[in-house]
């Protein structure tokens, strides 16, 4: 049983490793992402920016592999604008990106990190899922089409993992952002959320 259970995970993790389809496809989804809000392309396809009036230079959406200092420290930025009691743990964050059924999706604008989302995926006895989670776009940097970008990120990687079924959560009184979640394809579905209030050490 142990050697089938050993098999089973190794079967799944490798389900879920970035494989260079899934590298390609993003890159094919964050060029028409650059497209759109003010990036052009060169004759031989490769991206070149331009500074606009409205956007400035392009967004680039990627999945983090690895972090830089910067990145680090527009993380610890952008925390705080996802909720007020959240709190900045850089050895989290490392060990969030070795972690096989965990994705970093991150915006970057002009070379800084600016937004980002996680998706996380799980095998379970119906399926491999997913849950979207911990979206935020910097307070300076919204209406640029940013939050929209990740988002279709995080669509098209669970698309390409083969996830049953992709979930999310948001409070009642985030309209806009319930708006924005509907409008890329997300639908409300007639469920309750619980949580465990006791202590789990």
């Amino acid at each position: 049983m142990q050697q089938r259970f050993e098999r089973s995970l190794q079967e799944h993790r490798a389900q879920l490793a970035p494989n260079q389809a899934t590298r390609e496809r993003l890159y094919r989804l964050g060029v028409r992402i650059r497209q759109a809000i003010g990036e052009q392309l060169n004759n031989d396809g490769s991206p070149t920016t331009y500074r606009s009036p409205a956007h400035g230079p392009g967004v680039h959406v990627a999945v983090a592999d690895s972090l830089s200092e910067d990145d680090f420290d527009g993380i610890q930025r952008l925390l705080p604008q996802l909720s007020s009691t959240a709190t900045y743990d850089r050895g989290r964050i490392e060990l969030m990106l070795q972690h096989d059924g965990t994705d970093l999706v991150v915006a970057r604008y002009n070379g800084v990190l600016v937004g980002m989302a996680t998706l996380a995926s799980f095998a379970l006895p119906t399926g491999v899922r997913g849950h979207l989670d911990d979206v935020v776009v910097d307070e300076t940097q919204r209406g640029r089409g940013i939050a929209r970008a990740l988002l279709e990120a995080v669509i098209e990687l669970a698309r390409t993992r083969g996830l049953r079924t992709l979930d999310l959560t948001s409070r009642p009184s985030r309209e806009s952002a319930i708006r924005l979640y509907e409008a890329v394809g997300f639908e409300r579905r007639d469920s309750l959320l619980m949580r465990y209030a006791g202590d789990l050490g």
